[in-house]
């Protein structure tokens, strides 16, 4: 970045359903960045770019937050998985990590055991935002089963979206 200063923040983490913990942080690089453990936290790989999947296109983000949740629950290493990113970045605009932060998308994600890269996701679905900023420092719960995704609005109200199986679904499977 121009300001030389290169940083890695904010890590939210999931269980896999193997029991490596992966965790996916904000950077200063123009793209979300992931790390994995196999020792339940005491020691992580080398981070690396967000990629749809291994070899795949690496997603964009400016440094904002871009949490990452387990479909089914916090503890469950369901093998389902999403996270918030903007997948959008400019290289060329002067102090770009820190620009304002652009419509939300999702990406949903499946566990591949055999991948370098355990979670190949699907990709970027518009995500609604809020009018004034992007709420990406959410939570999420599951109550009987259904997720909900809670996000501040404008920071006075809070706001629930349930996230349906629907986001896990490749386009050709939509159109069925």
């Amino acid at each position: 970045p121009e300001d030389k200063y290169e940083a890695l923040q904010e890590g939210a983490l999931v269980k896999l359903p193997d029991d490596r913990l992966f965790v996916l942080m904000r950077s200063t690089i123009g793209h979300p960045v992931w790390s994995q453990s196999r020792d339940h936290g005491k020691t992580w790989d080398d981070p690396k770019i967000l990629r749809e999947k291994d070899g795949g296109r690496p997603f964009l983000h400016s440094l904002s937050p871009c949490p990452i949740y387990d479909w089914k629950g916090p503890e469950a290493g369901s093998g389902l998985y999403f996270a918030l990113i903007h997948d959008e970045f400019d290289f060329q605009e002067k102090k770009s990590a820190y620009r304002v932060r652009g419509p939300l998308k999702l990406i949903a994600g499946r566990f591949d055991p055999h991948a370098d890269q355990p979670i190949s996701f699907l990709p970027p679905q518009p995500f609604p935002s809020r009018k004034m900023a992007n709420a990406c420092y959410s939570s999420y719960t599951v109550v009987e089963g259904e997720g909900v995704l809670w996000m501040p609005d404008a920071k006075y109200n809070l706001i629930g979206r349930i996230i349906g199986s629907e986001w896990f679904m490749e386009e050709k499977e939509h159109t069925k």
